[in-house]
């Protein structure tokens, strides 16, 4: 009678699983990890970091912006991901490895997000 009951058990617990897991397969969602309320809010709080200097550059280089804030382009990165740049926002870490980055393993080609900085910071740093 027990072995019944543990059977029983056991195929309602994979019954569960089974369903949750097919639905989440034929129904997706967006997965939106930070969210654009927290993308804005994390460039408020850094835009509070600035020195003046700083501040007058961000302030001339947004000037053709929409809203001209740190904020108001915080999203953009999301708002025009495309196939060719979709790596760029962010690092994948595998499994069991630990939270610690490594070029060669966590940016391979310089195809991640630390690899799209170091590029566009050169860029920068040329004045183009």
């Amino acid at each position: 009678m027990a072995t019944r009951k543990a059977l029983g058990s056991e195929l309602r617990r994979f019954l569960v699983v089974a369903l949750l897991t097919s639905t989440a397969a034929f129904f997706p969602l967006n997965a939106s990890a930070w969210g654009s309320v927290a993308h804005r809010l994390i460039a408020e709080v850094a835009e509070t970091q600035l020195t003046t200097a700083v501040k007058a550059e961000v302030s001339r280089l947004l000037a053709l912006e929409p809203g001209s804030t740190l904020a108001s382009i915080s999203t953009c990165a999301d708002d025009y991901r495309s196939p060719p740049t979709a790596a760029w926002h962010y690092v994948n870490f595998p499994r069991g490895g630990g939270c610690r980055y490594e070029t060669e393993r966590s940016c391979a080609a310089g195809s991640c997000v630390v690899g799209a900085i170091e590029r566009q910071t050169a860029v920068l740093a040329r004045g183009l």
